[in-house]
């Protein structure tokens, strides 16, 4: 579950630095 949830917060960081 850990793992999840660390894999969602890296995509999320790279959608956001996409978004720039």
């Amino acid at each position: 579950m850990i793992t999840m949830q660390k894999q969602l917060e890296g995509t999320q960081k790279y959608i956001n630095e996409q978004c720039r």
